[in-house]
């Protein structure tokens, strides 16, 4: 169950999960497993370990949140820090709220590009986030820049020791 097998895509709608796969392989992923409900999503996951997980927001009428919080909150499985990119049409400021707080990795505006896919995958793969594990979120450091206080000084009383 370690070793990774590839990317999962979990998508209903076949011609989107079409696209995108044609849009993975010609990035460069060589083995790409569908998924095209919850259900199988999970059994794929059970059994197999994903280098990253790529997810419409959406499947048959039901959001993909509920599954990214079984993923992230699934400590026994071996996916539950895993990248998860998902994508969306039209959000709004409360959808990208929501999904970062149900623990996705990055997020890809439907229509995308292969370009503008090929970049988020690489970015999730070459400069992973830290992942957090605290009573009330689990998934990546939504902070993406290490910043210094103001002034440049440290106020902790450690760090003057």
């Amino acid at each position: 169950m370690g070793t990774k097998v590839g990317v999962l895509l979990i998508d209903s709608n076949a011609e989107s999960m079409k696209i995108t796969k044609d849009a993975l392989e010609k990035n460069g992923a060589s083995h790409v497993y569908t998924a095209r409900s919850i259900d199988s999503a999970k059994a794929f996951l059970r059994d197999n370990t994903a280098i990253f997980i790529v997810m419409d927001r959406y499947s048959q009428e039901k959001d993909n949140l509920d599954l990214v919080k079984w993923i992230r909150n699934s400590f026994n499985n071996s996916n539950y820090q895993s990248p998860i990119i998902m994508f969306m049409s039209n959000p709004t400021a409360k959808d990208v709220k929501s999904a970062r707080d149900a623990g996705i990795t990055e997020f890809i505006v439907k229509p995308f590009s292969r370009d503008v896919l090929r970049k988020v995958v690489f970015s999730v793969l070459e400069s992973p986030r830290n992942f957090i594990i605290s009573r009330g979120f689990v998934g990546p450091d939504r902070r993406r820049k290490k910043i210094e206080p103001p002034d440049g000084s440290k106020k902790r009383k450690e760090d003057h020791s």
